[in-house]
C-alpha cells in the first residue's frame, strides 16, 4: 500500500509545478523524504538551498554576490551535481578554478564578471555567455561543445542564444573560436574592431538592422 501512495505521489507530482511539489511533500514527515526523488527546474538562488539534504536536486542555479564570496565552499562538487544552467550575478568577479561541475550545459556571467577563464569552462557547456566587462583572452578556452556564444548582453534579452562581442573586449577574435560555434550576434560598436576580421567567419549566424542576425550558410559581413 506503501509502494502504490508514492507511486501516485510520484505521478502526482510531475504534474505540479516545483513550488507545488515542494507545498505539497512539505505537508507530513511521512512524505517529505519523496523530495528526494525529483529534480527541480525552477531557478533557484543557493543560498537559499545549499543547506537542503536533497541540494544535489536542483538544475538551475543562480550564484548571488551580496558581500564577500567564499569560492572555497562551493568548489571541489560543492555546487548541485544535478545543475545543468548556472548563472552568477552581476557582482560575481572571482576566480572560477575547479567551480563549474561538469553538468553544466548553460553557463552565464554577469556584468562584472572579468577573470580568466583558461581551463575552467567544463567541455559539458553548449551556451556560454559573458557579461559587459569580460575582456580577457579566449584563446584555446573556449570548449568544442561550445555552439552558442555571447558577450556583453547588457540588454538582459533572448539574445543569450546568440553571440555577442564587447566593445570593451580588445582582444582578437580571429582563429580564436572552435569550429564548433555556430551563432554570433555583432555589436555595431564594435565595427572598427572586426572590420578586418569578418572575412573570417564561414558559418551559421544571424543578422539583420536589430544586430540580430539571420541564418545564414555562408557569410558576407556587413555592418549597419
Amino acid at each position: 500500500m506503501l509502494s502504490l501512495c508514492q507511486d501516485v505521489l510520484c505521478i502526482l507530482c510531475d504534474e505540479l509545478t516545483d513550488s507545488e511539489k515542494m507545498s505539497l511533500l512539505s505537508t507530513s514527515k511521512l512524505i517529505s523524504w519523496l523530495k528526494h526523488q525529483f529534480i527541480y527546474h525552477t531557478q533557484i538562488q543557493i543560498h537559499k538551498i545549499h543547506t537542503l539534504p536533497f541540494y544535489d536536486n536542483f538544475s538551475r542555479v543562480k550564484m548571488n554576490v551580496t558581500g564577500y564570496f567564499d569560492c572555497k565552499k562551493y568548489k571541489g562538487g560543492k555546487l548541485p551535481q544535478s545543475v545543468t544552467h548556472l548563472e552568477f550575478d552581476d557582482n560575481f568577479d572571482y576566480p572560477i578554478d575547479n567551480l563549474i561541475p561538469q553538468t553544466v550545459t548553460h553557463l552565464t556571467f554577469g556584468w562584472n564578471f572579468n577573470q580568466k577563464i583558461m581551463g575552467n569552462i567544463p567541455s559539458s557547456v553548449t551556451n556560454l555567455t559573458f557579461g559587459y566587462r569580460f575582456n580577457q583572452p579566449i584563446e584555446h578556452c573556449i570548449p568544442s561543445s561550445v555552439t552558442h556564444l555571447s558577450f556583453d548582453v547588457t540588454c538582459h534579452s533572448t539574445r543569450s542564444h546568440n553571440y555577442i562581442i564587447s566593445h570593451r573586449n580588445q582582444h582578437p577574435i580571429k582563429d580564436e573560436l572552435p569550429p564548433s560555434v555556430r551563432y554570433l550576434i555583432f555589436n555595431k560598436k564594435i565595427k572598427r574592431l572586426l572590420k578586418d576580421e569578418a572575412p573570417i567567419f564561414s558559418r551559421k549566424i544571424y543578422k539583420n538592422s536589430s544586430n540580430i542576425l539571420m541564418c545564414e550558410k555562408h557569410i558576407t559581413i556587413t555592418f549597419n
